[in-house]
Parts: structure tokens; C-alpha cells; sequence
């Protein structure tokens, strides 16, 4: 919005909401397979917990950013930002890169983590694969 070029504005925002969701959906199905194919639990030793418990604390903060970003949008299609007052966007776009940055650090962690144990890299690549698009969704955002 510092440029007033409010379609620009709300092109971007709806694309990265879009993204979040699909990340999201993402993140659900890594789940499905780590738990159904895998037989990844929380239960199932050190890898199992840290995997569920550091992914599912971050993709409460993602689900919390889209959320946040989605209300941004809705408000930004209805006009409620300009150039001097768009502090709840502002803030909204913090909190979604601070979550960003977290799992640029996050994946590469339990990825390394997955391949030293004993259960395989299918994981890994899976979880990779999900790296990739939450690195995607970090470098569109920033353009």
C-alpha cells in the first residue's frame, strides 16, 4: 500500500492466503503419511515427537498468519487501508514473516534429523518437498 497501487495490493495478499492454504494442505498430508504409511507417532520415539510437536506448533502459527492475512485481505478488497494507516496489515505481515523465517530453520532440522534415524529418508524427501514450497511461498511474498 505505501505505493497506492491497492490491485497490486490485493493480488499479492490473495495470493499468499492462497498459499498458506495449500500449505497447509501440505502439511496435512505429510501427516497422513508420516502416521498412516509410516507409522510416525508421538509415541514412536524422539524423531516421532520432535516431527509432530515442532511442525504442529508451527502450523498453528501459519493456520493463526492465514487467518490473520485473510482478514487483511478482506479488509484491503473493502478499502480500509491507505498510504498513512495501515497498521493492522503491517502488523499481520510481521507476524507472517517471523513464522517464515522459523521454518526456513524448522524443516532443514528435522529433515537432517530424519535422515540420521533408523525409519528411512521417505520422510525426508516428503518433508522436503514441503521446505520447498514454504520456501516458495517466503520468496513470493518478498518480491
Amino acid at each position: 500500500m505505501k505505493d497506492d497501487n491497492r490491485k497490486k495490493f490485493n493480488t499479492w495478499l490473495g495470493i499468499t492466503v492462497a498459499l498458506g492454504i495449500f500449505f497447509l494442505f501440505l502439511q496435512a498430508e505429510e501427516y497422513i503419511e508420516a502416521y498412516q504409511h509410516m507409522g510416525l507417532t508421538l509415541e514412536s520415539g524422539i524423531y516421532g515427537t520432535t516431527f509432530f510437536m515442532l511442525t504442529g506448533f508451527h502450523g498453528m502459527h501459519v493456520t493463526l498468519g492465514t487467518v490473520m492475512l485473510l482478514i487483511q485481505w478482506i479488509r484491503g478488497l473493502k478499502g480500509h487501508f491507505t498510504h498513512d494507516d495501515q497498521f493492522g496489515f503491517e502488523a499481520a505481515s510481521w507476524y507472517w514473516h517471523f513464522v517464515d523465517v522459523v521454518w526456513v530453520g524448522l524443516v532443514p532440522l528435522c529433515i537432517r534429523t530424519r535422515v540420521n534415524s533408523t525409519r528411512g529418508t521417505k520422510a525426508a524427501r516428503h518433508s522436503l518437498a514441503v521446505f520447498i514450497c514454504g520456501l516458495k511461498l517466503l520468496l513470493w511474498w518478498s518480491v
